[in-house]
């Protein structure tokens, strides 16, 4: 009875374990949610100071661009004034010194045009002199002719070398020598004009054709002044604009490079959150599975426990119930002697009908006592049982609060984790916009750039090249124009006696 009752009180301890264990676990997820708020707070407000600081850093870095770009574009209004104003005055410079040349020309071409008419009224005058002494030289020199036929028996040998420019040769006299530089000039604008598709070079065609050569010479320096000085903006503009693509170009690099890396990391950052998601997913699936399983084997464990109960009481009270027959038995069959019979009939068959009274109380007290130890047998067995079923329940019930208890620390971990994720991406994010805005600045800048460095038919090298042989084609124009000296029909005589 003290074996089945101490059974009976097993149960009782299991409950309380079990109590206390839920107890603890409720505590600890008490702690973890206080810890768990309190952490999502402090995150929450970090994450707040990160996102104002974030703004203030992106107003400030906007307000800067904005200057800067405000700053870039009144000095370039400054530049582009200052350019105007140097050019303007240039012009002014140029236009007063053109006036001061056109009227100069303009009183030598009246000069000339008086000197021309007084010529050719002389001209005229003379010529018709001359159609008078025509017949009478032509006479002379008939007779002339005769008389050298006739009476000269060495002669004269000529020599004569002709220099063409532009397969025109010319005597040797004023008028000649002038027409032969206009002539040289033409056909060298020209064939500049030609070579080079310049039409300021086959302009000059027609100035070289009918203005004085005083006149073409200060046109074709200022030419060459007006020349050299595009020349030498054009390079600096060249060198500008080179400079600003290679800073354009290095900065966009610079800012793209920047830009893939932090979508690589929104990328990352947001397949590692999706991945921790799935996890999580996944884990609180296995949970539920385990607290499934944990209440379907409580709810066993309870019918288990209950059925044990009911066998112990069932067969510790027909254990009892025997053992109180057998009492009574004894106390009807004479004590000692059943003692004596029962050691000496035990094992035996049972007594016959109508045998003697010793040996009916031997066999109905020998079955009884059997009867009473298998009951006993089967109570101690029934408490083994219980024992080992719940120390399984409790082996069983403590891994599955251990993997619980695993599952839900990788679950914070992994709630953690996201969170730190969103706060990656948000960062990401704010960087990713700011570099966009930066690579759009810099895209807006080449933009302004272009109508300067950029949309030429021609390349700057082509112009500079082309530039160059004008300068060159003019200064050697100017060369021949200031030496004078073209070469002329040229006569040499020498005399061979035969």
């Amino acid at each position: 009875m003290s074996n089945f009752l101490q059974s009976s009180e097993a149960p009782e301890t299991v409950e309380v374990s079990a109590a206390a264990m839920e107890g603890q676990k409720k505590n600890t997820e008490d702690n973890m949610a206080a810890f768990e708020g309190l952490k999502g707070k402090a995150e929450a407000a970090l994450q707040k100071e990160r996102d104002m600081e974030a703004k203030k850093q992106n107003e400030h870095n906007v307000n800067m661009m904005s200057l800067k770009q405000a700053q870039m574009i009144a000095e370039d209004d400054i530049q582009d004034s200052k350019k105007d104003k140097a050019r303007m005055t240039s012009e002014k410079g140029e236009a007063e010194g053109e006036k001061a040349s056109a009227e100069g020309s303009k009183a030598a071409d009246s000069k000339k045009l008086k000197d021309l008419v007084t010529e050719c009224d002389s001209a005229a005058a003379a010529w018709e002199h001359r159609q008078k002494e025509a017949a009478a030289e032509m006479a002379a020199i008939e007779k002339a002719k005769e008389i050298l036929k006739s009476r000269v028996k060495v002669f004269l040998q000529i020599s004569r070398s002709t220099h063409r420019i532009s397969g025109a040769a010319f005597t040797q006299t004023k008028a000649g020598k002038t027409q032969l530089v206009r002539q040289t000039l033409i056909n060298h604008f020209r064939s500049m004009g030609q070579k080079l598709g310049s039409l300021s070079m086959l302009n000059l065609v027609s100035v070289a054709s009918v203005q004085p050569l005083d006149k073409v010479k200060g046109l074709i320096k200022n030419m060459i002044a007006k020349l050299e000085k595009e020349a030498a903006e054009a390079a600096a503009q060249h060198e500008f604009c080179e400079a600003e693509k290679a800073k354009n170009k290095e900065a966009t690099e610079k800012a793209t490079k920047k830009r893939d890396e932090l979508q690589s990391t929104l990328d990352k950052s947001n397949a590692r959150k999706d991945e921790l998601s799935d996890m999580i997913a996944t884990l609180t699936e296995e949970i539920a599975e385990i607290d499934k399983s944990g209440a379907e084997m409580e709810k066993i464990r309870q019918e288990d426990n209950a059925l044990f109960v009911k066998q112990e009481a069932d067969f510790s009270e027909a254990a009892a119930a025997v053992q109180d027959a057998i009492d009574v038995l004894k106390d009807y069959y004479d004590n000692a002697g059943f003692i004596q019979i029962s050691s000496t009939t035990k094992g035996k068959a049972p007594p016959q009908l109508g045998g003697a009274k010793q040996d009916s109380a031997g066999g109905i007290l020998g079955i009884l006592d059997v009867m009473a130890g298998e009951f006993t047998k089967t109570v101690a067995e029934l408490q083994a049982t219980e024992e080992e079923q719940v120390k399984a329940y409790k082996d069983t019930k403590k891994n599955n609060f251990d993997t619980k208890t695993a599952k839900e620390t990788e679950i914070i971990k992994a709630e953690n984790e996201i969170g730190s994720m969103d706060i990656t991406i948000g960062h990401a994010e704010e960087d990713k916009k700011l570099t966009e805005n930066e690579l759009k600045s810099i895209a807006e800048y080449v933009e302004k750039l272009k109508p300067t460095c950029e949309g030429r038919v021609m390349s700057y090298e082509e112009r500079k090249a082309k530039r160059d042989a004008e300068i060159a084609g003019l200064k050697e124009a100017l060369t021949a124009l200031e030496e004078n000296t073209p070469t002329f029909l040229q006569i040499k005589s020498t005399v061979s006696r035969h």
